[in-house]
């Protein structure tokens, strides 16, 4: 064995010293580079949903909803329309009263003076002097309580047809009354449950938070995809490209194994919200009918009464003429002229208050039962 390996020695070093090494290049490295110097690529993708309970839930949805927010529009408009009118005859209604203080006011003046003649005659005593000039006296803080409530109500009717409170206004127009027939009770409250924009809105907001359910039950079904990809490509170390290109077809298939329950929640929490509106649905109808009713017995009252009202101011302002009469040819006293001056003040007060009563109950009945005329409502979309 030990023969062996060195003989074996011996052979490796004979051979180490005969090798030339004149017969061997120098080796050198270099920086190779794998990618050449010019390249291009492009590509396009397409993607089309083939099934997504969400999508096309969501697209139902947006449709009732678009629906749901024109509704709120009308409804919108009609309520400004009827606070614009309350405001409006408001206004009349103060400066009608001013009127009838101010033509009050005027006619304790007359009296005054009639009693200041006459007290000069020697023909009626100085208690009658002094009584007829204590009541232009207290008529005057009255006038001015009347003068301070019209400028209120200015003052209301701007911020609600939205002029600068600065800005000087003023309205025009009279309280007519045309008797029209009352619709029955049963009928008009029918009439206003398909027709009240209130409460058409609730009802397409129960459509709303269906489709909501319905768009959170899609959570449960899977979805799926079609998808394409169109490559094509090039490159070179100079301009003359070799061009290639490559497709891929293929579809897309996704299902929720487990999200904590989430979309279970979801559904409860918008099922709570549809029990919600339909409390509310159910509550507004009670109110509607309620509402309905007392307009039509308001009018009814107005109706019955109006006529009535009528006459008794022509009674009262003959009764305050015959006063004065008997007052100067010395048959009457001085508190029978201001007793028909109180009595024809509140004659006519008391008609003016009424025909208010009914244009504002008749413009209420028109909110329930949705009569908005359409001029409005085009108004407003087009400034929209």
């Amino acid at each position: 064995m030990d023969a062996a390996y060195h003989l074996e020695g011996d052979i490796l070093e004979a051979l180490l010293k005969a090798r030339d090494e004149d017969k061997f290049v120098p080796v050198k490295t270099a920086l190779q580079s794998f990618v050449q110097t010019n390249s291009y690529e492009t590509s396009v993708q397409v993607t089309q949903t083939l099934f997504n309970s969400a999508v096309f839930r969501g697209i139902g949805a947006s449709q009732i909803y678009l629906d749901l927010s024109q509704e709120e529009l009308k409804r919108k408009t009609l309520t400004t329309v009827l606070n614009v009118k309350k405001a409006f005859y408001g206004v009349l209604l103060t400066k009608k009263v001013l009127e009838i203080t101010n033509s009050s006011y005027q006619n304790a003046q007359k009296n005054l003076m009639n009693v200041k003649a006459l007290f000069g005659q020697g023909l009626v005593s100085e208690y009658d002097a002094l009584q007829a000039e204590v009541r232009v006296e207290n008529i005057k803080p009255v006038l001015q309580q009347v003068e301070n409530s019209l400028k209120n109500a200015k003052d209301g009717f701007k911020m609600v047809i939205g002029v600068d409170q600065e800005t000087a206004i003023d309205v025009d127009g009279e309280f007519t009354y045309e008797k029209e027939s009352i619709p029955e009770q049963d009928e008009t409250i029918g009439n206003a449950f398909s027709s009240n924009y209130s409460l058409s809105s609730l009802k397409m907001k129960m459509d709303v938070d269906k489709a909501f359910i319905d768009l959170d039950r899609s959570e449960y079904w899977p979805s799926l995809y079609a998808f394409g990809n169109y490559s094509y490509a090039g490159s070179a170390d100079n301009l003359k490209f070799q061009n290639y290109s490559s497709a891929v077809v293929g579809l897309t298939f996704s299902i929720n194994l487990f999200n904590g329950d989430r979309t279970r929640k979801k559904v409860e929490q918008s099922e709570i919200s549809l029990q919600q509106t339909q409390e509310q649905y159910y509550q507004l109808k009670d109110f509607i009918s309620s509402d309905v009713k007392a307009k039509l017995n308001e009018i009814k009252r107005v109706q019955s009464t109006l006529s009535a009202q009528e006459r008794n101011v022509k009674l009262a302002e003959k009764t305050y003429d015959l006063a004065v009469v008997r007052y100067k040819e010395g048959t009457g006293n001085q508190l029978e002229v201001e007793n028909a001056d109180v009595a024809l003040k509140q004659a006519r007060t008391n008609r003016l208050q009424s025909v208010y009563d009914y244009i504002i109950a008749k413009s209420g009945l028109d909110e329930l039962l949705g009569k908005l005329d359409p001029k409005y409502y085009e108004q407003v979309q087009k400034q929209n």
